[in-house]
């Protein structure tokens, strides 16, 4: 973002148009952040309650002062007691708040909690693991924009995740793409989309068996891959037989041609993506590992995303300039899963023609491609895979 300064004091945030994320725009929290950085009630140092507990009176201390406090207690408790008396927990930080983590391991305790990532982010993660292979999120950024977006208790344009999503949500049906949404409440891409279905709460795994019920026996699934990438179809195929559109009907209270219309039209549309909110993961059933299987039965549209490393950068120079490098074209695949790891390179080719995927050295051997080209860079071995135009 742009910072506008006069005097000292920051007079106008702005988005930086150069971003490649944001694209000079901004959600409401970053609009709003000169209001937070001013407000007169903003803790700006420490504060030590200088009365008895719930009297409201607060007295400044410094910096030391606050951290000897802390430091003593903590010494104090882990002496009498034990350092696993001590429970460090932080709030929805995911894997961006990694010190946190360490801290508590430095510390000597195992005791560490985080709601968020419990609750909703590693659920993601390891259903993604499970049945895709890794965790894929919507391909809003390649060079086709998905034809079908299917946003599953989840309202992006209003809530937007990681203060971008809803305005890659927006510019994407602002190309007609098809939508179609799942949702109790008549949220504002409820309004918007092709085809609403108004869930029952607490229904999202029937509903999406008897959606998957459709989409096998009409044989709208990508079977080449199925049949080349995946394991335990065939179990799967046998169990969504009893989960047909009409016993779903009874239990989500959408109608039975909802769900075979919604099913269809996922199906039938390339590329199709899946945009799920955090209401499935704070389910006690199965909804979102059914869910990922979606992913598996009609791959595309998705997008496998891991950090390059920095020697992609640091050594951007050196590579040949036909290589058009752009870090949204980029994928680090650094597990030794045989099939599981290979199968991700045609579903990333199929999203992005100049799709480039950083392996880890190991993951390669055995793996031959003459469409590919290949170079070694870092001390760590990592390789540069480029499909040839």
């Amino acid at each position: 973002m742009l910072v506008h300064v006069e005097d000292g004091k920051v007079v106008k945030i702005q988005g930086d148009p150069a971003s490649p994320l944001n694209k000079g725009r901004m959600c409401v929290k970053g609009l709003s952040s000169i209001e937070h950085l001013y407000h007169p009630k903003r803790l700006k140092y420490p504060l030590k309650r200088a009365e008895k507990r719930g009297e409201g009176k607060w007295q400044r201390i410094s910096w030391d002062e606050a951290l000897g406090t802390i430091a003593s207690k903590i010494n104090q408790i882990r002496e009498e007691y034990g350092v696993e008396s001590v429970a460090v927990g932080t709030g929805t930080g995911r894997h961006h708040f990694q010190h946190v983590l360490r801290f508590a391991n430095a510390l000597g305790t195992p005791n560490w909690c985080e709601p968020g990532t419990a609750q909703c982010f590693i659920p993601r993660i390891l259903t993604g693991l499970m049945t895709y292979g890794d965790l894929p999120v919507c391909d809003y950024y390649g060079e086709v924009n998905p034809a079908c977006v299917l946003v599953w208790g989840h309202n992006p344009a209003v809530s937007g995740p990681d203060g971008e999503i809803q305005f890659a949500v927006k510019e994407c049906l602002k190309k007609g793409t098809k939508l179609i949404v799942i949702d109790p409440r008549q949220t504002e891409l409820a309004k918007k989309a092709d085809l609403w279905l108004q869930v029952r709460p607490g229904t999202d795994d029937a509903l999406a068996l008897s959606m998957l019920n459709v989409i096998i026996n009409e044989g709208l699934y990508d079977r080449p891959f199925v049949e080349a990438w995946t394991s335990g179809f065939e179990e799967l195929r046998e169990r969504v037989q009893e989960y047909p559109p009409d016993w779903a009907e009874e239990i989500t209270w959408v109608p039975a041609g909802k769900i075979r219309a919604a099913a269809r039209m996922f199906a039938q549309t390339s590329p199709a993506t899946l945009e799920w909110g955090v209401a499935l993961e704070h389910m006690d059933d199965p909804a979102v590992a059914i869910e990922n299987w979606w992913r598996v039965l009609r791959p595309g549209g998705y997008l496998i995303l891991y950090v390059p490393h920095r020697d992609l950068y640091e050594k951007k120079k050196e590579l040949p300039s036909r290589w058009n490098i752009d870090h949204k074209h980029y994928f680090l695949i650094d597990k030794d899963e045989g099939p599981v790891t290979i199968g991700l390179v045609p579903l990333i080719e199929r999203t992005l023609s100049n799709a480039v995927i950083v392996y880890a050295k190991e993951c390669r051997e055995g793996f031959k491609d003459p469409g590919l080209e290949v170079h070694s860079m870092g001390e760590y071995s990592i390789e540069i895979v480029v499909k040839k135009k």
